[in-house]
Parts: C-alpha cells; sequence; structure tokens
C-alpha cells in the first residue's frame, strides 16, 4: 500500500484535539482554535479536517505549519518515526510488512511545499499592482479585500517569473517544470488562481480561470478554466476537504459559488467544478459520509439538464437527491448571495424539493405544449420516459414516490398506473437476468478452456448467480394491510432471554436481525459470548445454536464451556491429562457438554471462513435444520472478504451488510462480537460512536450492547473477592425497547463464567 494512501487513511480517523492536546484546543464549528506554536495567542486554528495550522495574526505573526511537520518537529521524530506516530494517535494498524519509502514520501512532500509556496507568492502578486485587473474583476463581482485573502485566491503571473522566485526559494528547475505550474496559457490567458485540495486539505494543484470577455475567450480557442498539469476535474468535489463527514452535501458547479458558500459559513457546500457530477465525486463523497445531496446547479439550461444526469446517478446509487431552485433573475448561488446575503440561498435550500418529485414536473415540462391539459400523446410520452426512469431507481420508496407523483399530477387512478410500472419492471429484469446468464455462461466456458480452476469457478457461480438472483427481483410497494399486520404479530417469533436476570428485564435477543456485543481486547467480549451461548443451549432444549469462531480453536472454546458449566476454579487441562474422574462438578460439566454436542445443539467451528464462505454455510445450515436458535460470530474484524477495496472500513461495512442479509433471509438471530477502537478507556466513553471505525456496523444492529471491564483496565480485582471482576454492560442501541441503561454482572476470572452482580440480585 503506497504511503499516499495510508497517510489518507491516517487523517480520516485522526482527532485533531486529542494529536494536538499541548495547544490547549476548543472545537469552534468546522475549525479547532488553537495556541499558537509561535506567537503563543490563542489566534492559531486548524479545520477540524485539516492538515495545516495557522495563525491568524497573518500581519503580526503568520505562523504556518503543517500537522506532520508540528508533530515531528515536537517529538523530535524523523519521516518514518512521524508516519507511526501520526498512525499510532490515530489509532491506524500499519499493514503488515509495510516499508516507509523515504524518497517517494520526499518526492510527494517537495512538491506539496512547492505549490504551497507558489501560492503565496500568488497571493502577494494579487494584492500587488501586477494583479490589479484580477483584482479589480473580483471587487466587481462583489468581493473585498478581506473575502479575497480568507478563499486564498490569487494572481498567476508570467512563467518566467514563477520560475525565477521557485529558484530562489531553493527548488530545482526540474521539479517547477514538474508541478504542472508552467501549464499553457497560466499567466498569459487565465491568470485568476483558484487552489485545489483533496479531501483532507493538501494542495494538489491550481485551477485558473480567464477573466477576459466572452468574445476574447473565444479567440484563444482554450476554456474558460484551465488545470495545471497533473490535475483533473472529477475526482473529488472541490471543496470537500472543508466539509468531510457532512451527510448533507450541497452540490454547486462554481468553485467560487462553492468557495464563497464556505465564507459565509455554509456548511456542506462543495463544487462539481461543472454542470456534471462524475460518479468518482458521488463515490467519494458517500465514503466519506454523506448519504443525501441537494442540487443548487446554475439557473440556466445547461444547469437544468445537469440536474437531470446527477439526480439520476445519486438514485441508482439507493441516496436521495433534492433540488433547490434558485430564483429567476439569479444565475447562480454566488450571484444571489452578493445580492441579497447567505440567508437568501439558505432559504432556497430549506426548500429543496424532493428530486422524484422535481424529475416528474420535468418531464411534464419537456412533453408538454402550451395548453395546460395534456394531449394524449403527450400524456404516453411522459409516461413512457417516466418507465425508463424508474429503471435507475434502486429504493423501492423512490419507486413508490414516482407513481404516487404522476398519479396525481396526470390524475390517473393509482390501482391503474401501477401495474403498468410493475409489468415494465418486470420485463426488464427478466432481460437482466437473461443479460446475466448470458455473460455467466461466457465467463464460465472461457475458465473451462483454460483449464477449469474449480475454485474460480466455485467463485464466480456464487457470485453471478446471487447477482443475477437480485436483479431478477420486483420490489414493489403495497399497502401493509391491517390483517398483513395482525398475522405478522401473531406470528412474530419472541427474542431470546440472555439468562441474566436484570438484563433480561430491559433487553431480549432480536430475531431476524444483528446483535452486537462490543468491546475492548481482553474485556471479556469472547468470555460474554460464550457464556451467553452456553445459556441459551442450556433454556432453549429444542434449539440448536452455532459458535463460529475466528480467534480461538474449537479445544480451546470446549475448555473454556465445560470450565463455566462447572463453575469450579481447577486446571481442567491437568485434570483431564491426568485421566482424573473423580471430581463430582466437573464431571457433570463434561457430561453436559457431551449431552449438548452429541444431540447436535451445541457446535463449535472454527474455520478461517471469507464472509461469502460464511454466510454460504450459514444459508446451509438454515435449510438443513429448522430448529437453530442462533448464530454467534467472534468477532468482525477477524473475518476477511475477497476481492479489492480501498479501505478495510468498506471492507467491514460490506462483510456486516452480508451478514444482516443473511440473517433476513434465514429468519435467524446473529450475535456477532465486535472490537471497540482505542478511545473507549472508561465506561463513560462506552457509544455506537466507539464502532463507527469498523465500518459503520453499528448501522446494521437491532441491539448494540458495550461491554466494559472497569478491574482489567485498572488492573485491579474485586475487593470482597480477589477472583471476581466486575463487568458493566450497557444498552447502546435497542430498536425494540429501552437504550442506555447499564447492568452490572460478575465474572469469575479463572473459570471465565459470568453470573448476575450479586449486588443487584
Amino acid at each position: 500500500m503506497e504511503t499516499k494512501r495510508i497517510l489518507e487513511e491516517i487523517y480520516l480517523r485522526l482527532n485533531r484535539e486529542e494529536a494536538l492536546r499541548d495547544l490547549e484546543p476548543t472545537l469552534k464549528g468546522d475549525y479547532i482554535e488553537l495556541l499558537c506554536p509561535s506567537c503563543k495567542k490563542r489566534r492559531a486554528f486548524i479545520y477540524k479536517n485539516g492538515i495545516t495550522i495557522k495563525c491568524n495574526r497573518t500581519n503580526d505573526c503568520g505562523y504556518k505549519q503543517s500537522l506532520w511537520d508540528y508533530i515531528q518537529g515536537t517529538k523530535k521524530l524523523d519521516n518514518q518515526g512521524t508516519l507511526r506516530e501520526l498512525a499510532k494517535l490515530s489509532g491506524y494498524n500499519l499493514p503488515e510488512g509495510y516499508t516507509f519509502n523515504e524518497a517517494k514520501y520526499i518526492e510527494e512532500k517537495t512538491k506539496e511545499d512547492l505549490l504551497e509556496k507558489a501560492l503565496s507568492l500568488f497571493k502577494s502578486k494579487l494584492i500587488d499592482k501586477d494583479g490589479a485587473q484580477v483584482l479589480a474583476y473580483l471587487r466587481g463581482r462583489g468581493y473585498s479585500e478581506q473575502d479575497i485573502i480568507d478563499i486564498d485566491l490569487g494572481f498567476i503571473p508570467p512563467p518566467a517569473e514563477i520560475i525565477k522566485y521557485l529558484k530562489a526559494q531553493g527548488y530545482k528547475e526540474e521539479a517547477i517544470r514538474g508541478s504542472g505550474l508552467l501549464t499553457s496559457g497560466f499567466g498569459e490567458t487565465h491568470s485568476l488562481a483558484i487552489p485545489s485540495r483533496d479531501f483532507i486539505g493538501k494542495l494538489q494543484g491550481f485551477i485558473v480561470r480567464s477573466i477576459l470577455t466572452e468574445e476574447e475567450l473565444k479567440k484563444t480557442e482554450k476554456p474558460k478554466y484551465l488545470y495545471n498539469a497533473g490535475l483533473k476535474r472529477g475526482d473529488y468535489f472541490f471543496n470537500i476537504d472543508r466539509n468531510l463527514r457532512d451527510k448533507s452535501i450541497i452540490i454547486v458547479e462554481g468553485y467560487l459559488d462553492a468557495l464563497l458558500g464556505t465564507l459565509r459559513g455554509l456548511e456542506g457546500i462543495v463544487s462539481a467544478g461543472a454542470n456534471v457530477i462524475t460518479e468518482n465525486q458521488l463515490n467519494n463523497a458517500i465514503k466519506y459520509g454523506a448519504t443525501s445531496f441537494i442540487l443548487a446547479l446554475d439557473n440556466d439550461k445547461a444547469g437544468t439538464e445537469g440536474t437531470e444526469r446527477a439526480l439520476r446517478l445519486i438514485q441508482s446509487k439507493g441516496l436521495k437527491g433534492y433540488v433547490s431552485q434558485l430564483p429567476e433573475g439569479y444565475k447562480d448561488p454566488e450571484e444571489l448571495i452578493m445580492a441579497k446575503g447567505i440567508d437568501a440561498l439558505n432559504d432556497c435550500l430549506s426548500k429543496a424539493e424532493p428530486g422524484i418529485k422535481w424529475q416528474v414536473k420535468r418531464l411534464l415540462s419537456k412533453h408538454s405544449k402550451q395548453s395546460k391539459q395534456l394531449t394524449d400523446i403527450e400524456r404516453d410520452a411522459t409516461i413512457s420516459e417516466a418507465l425508463r426512469l424508474s429503471e435507475t431507481l434502486t429504493d423501492p420508496l423512490d419507486s413508490k414516490d414516482l407513481i404516487d407523483t404522476l398519479s396525481g399530477t396526470l390524475e390517473i387512478p393509482l390501482n391503474l398506473l401501477a401495474p403498468k410500472f410493475e409489468d415494465y419492471q418486470k420485463q426488464k429484469a427478466r432481460e437482466k437476468q437473461l443479460r446475466g446468464y448470458r455473460e455467466l455462461q461466457d465467463k464460465a466456458n472461457k475458465l473451462l478452456t483454460d483449464g477449469g480452476d474449480l475454485e474460480k469457478l466455485d467463485n464466480l457461480f456464487r457470485d453471478y448467480l446471487q447477482s443475477i438472483k437480485e436483479q431478477g427481483i420486483v420490489r414493489q410497494i403495497q399497502p401493509y394491510s391491517l390483517e398483513a399486520f395482525i398475522n405478522d404479530t401473531k406470528n412474530k417469533k419472541p427474542g431470546l432471554n440472555t439468562g441474566y436476570k436484570e438484563l433480561d428485564k430491559l433487553i431480549t435477543i432480536p430475531q431476524e436481525a444483528i446483535t452486537i456485543i462490543a468491546g475492548r481486547p481482553s474485556h471479556g467480549k469472547t468470555t460474554l459470548l460464550l457464556n451467553l451461548f452456553l445459556n441459551m443451549t442450556g433454556t432453549y432444549k429444542d434449539k440448536r445454536f452455532f459458535f463460529f469462531s475466528y480467534e480461538e480453536n474449537t479445544q480451546k472454546l470446549a475448555l473454556k464451556c465445560i470450565k463455566i458449566l462447572s463453575n469450579k476454579e481447577i486446571d481442567l487441562e491437568l485434570y483431564i491429562k491426568n485421566n482424573n474422574s473423580k471430581d463430582k462438578e466437573i464431571e457433570g460439566a463434561k457430561k453436559r457438554y457431551s449431552e449438548y454436542a452429541s444431540s447436535g445443539r451445541l457446535w463449535i467451528i472454527y474455520e478461517p471462513y471469507y464472509i461469502g464462505e460464511l454466510t454460504d454455510t450459514i444459508d446451509f445450515l438454515s435449510k438443513r435444520y429448522s430448529d437453530i436458535g442462533a448464530i454467534f460470530i467472534d468477532y468482525i474484524q477477524k473475518i476477511k472478504i475477497k476481492g479489492s477495496y480501498s479501505t478495510r472500513q468498506l471492507e467491514l461495512q460490506k462483510i456486516s451488510a452480508e451478514i444482516l442479509e443473511t440473517a433476513n433471509r434465514d429468519k435467524l438471530p446473529i450475535i456477532l462480537g465486535a472490537q471497540f477502537n482505542r478511545e473507549v478507556k472508561t465506561e463513560k466513553d462506552l457509544s455506537l460512536s466507539a464502532l463507527r471505525e469498523a465500518g459503520d456496523i453499528e448501522q446494521d444492529a437491532n441491539l448494540v450492547l458495550g461491554l466494559f471491564n472497569k478491574d482489567f483496565e485498572d488492573n485491579t480485582t474485586s475487593r470482597d473477592n480477589p477472583h471476581t471482576a466486575k463487568l458493566t454492560v450497557k444498552i447502546l442501541k435497542n430498536r425494540d425497547g429501552q437504550a442506555n441503561k447499564e447492568v452490572t454482572l460478575e465474572l469469575k476470572r479463572a473459570i471465565q463464567k459470568i453470573s448476575d452482580s450479586t449486588e443487584e440480585c
């Protein structure tokens, strides 16, 4: 894995307040106020997702340093040591066998520093006489000098001047030419420099705008914007570094629209850089937390067409898109803000309508003529395009909204219109399935021709057949009748009891859902899973229970089970090796374990299944045994997945999603172990956010129990009994009942048996 990608992962996870604790950080919205390392005034800051510390006392101090350089300098580390320190601070485990490439890092760092130096030059030139024309252009658009400074705009001088300046700063001409700053048109036809940063705020290059008139620009045969060599539009939304992890993203066209919106305090505003958003831009925004998108593209024909395409792309991902319509007479958000203020734009955004409703209005406007009443031809054309639109929708609720809105607008009864869409979707689903089978046949024939690798064929058929089945599913939205509700309620399986009196007053383990048992390493996560496993096996005598272990082998787990069942402190391994058989409690525990196992009610499986193999195994067991009580898995972070994913977090999201689908498909409760991140140091830290680095798995769970062993963390034991420890179990999430309640249990350390607390009994 490249150092660049590793740093991205580290910076994504890094808590800036924790890393810069010595600078007395205070969170202030989208930035963190700091004590300036240079002037010692509380005027320094770093954006909450940023990588640069700056002092606001520009004239008196001017301190500016990267987070990397600050950590390196204060802790006196070399580059490799700095990377390891940042990884430690962020809780990121460096890949096994990773070797730091010093030469590559220095090359990338040199380019980054060179670009920052160039930005300083461009900013100074803008307020110098050389930039007078660009400055006048910006003032003409309504920008104050402070606005221009705050959003880092600059003036690009001719190439010869750039080379001269950077050489004086110690950079070689080869590095200058390799930076992309000498791109044709820079400092000539195009002179307004807009710095372009990646999602963590690293300067990647410059977007340079021409301030020539349309007539003059046309003669140059160049577009309005140029990008320095090596920089291209479309990988990330511009300004995403200021809005990382915002759930709702506002997408505008222009770079200045986004910068001005942020400057005026609007959160979540980014620029697509054109009237078209790219799949990469959207995927990266989703990766960093965005779940809904408000489109506020330019108020012209191109903007309307771009909105239409953008909505289709957003909907194809199963996400929500909304459309904000700018008032008549205002071309873009920048123009509206300059004329009416940020409140005017906020008002438009607050009235954004669901994308589906906007699309239906758009269909009507495209196919209707002057009269308000549609002709039959216009109505049929509208319905035909709406049918094609329904193909791109992956969320069944979007499909329902489309049909409902169209029915209301065209005044066609829902019972007449809905079957037409249903038939169309069935037809398209069949076509997709046929294409899928043909593609599967072609790929299988190729593998057979190449020698017939059985493992590859097995993986191909498993992956493709599941995909083809999904393509054939037509998700129909129908009213949920009272009769269906009563029937489902009567037939609903009750949840499972845990076997702990106080805990069972608050929860049951839900059916057809995921329950997560989460804890820090060595806090008793596996022990609680095992105790629940044995409690349920003993309680539900007509059910089978399966324990899939990714951490400890069957012999070790069976040993622990017999110890727990015996409730006796003894060296069990030595007892068995010496062929002892005289201890009443141990012999009773062995007999119970044997009865559980031989009757097929207790299963312990220790196999390093990939997630696809694990879910296939659970599917097989579900078909074979109709009496499965629950599936236990210890634990999710140990499960591997085939295929290439950019981050482990995305892998875990996929793994969690597959486990949830399996629980629903096989109608089983799945009890899943998970590990908290390093932020959990006390009972107060038990929270869902401590699981977020594990791929947001808590979103897939119905019930989440957080476990904390204070005695282990403090390296102490109970004063009353040195052999016991107190376990705090906190209900962090409970879709079916109370949450944020705590129960204390007792752990007998030597035998790993967990019981109700004597204090609560």
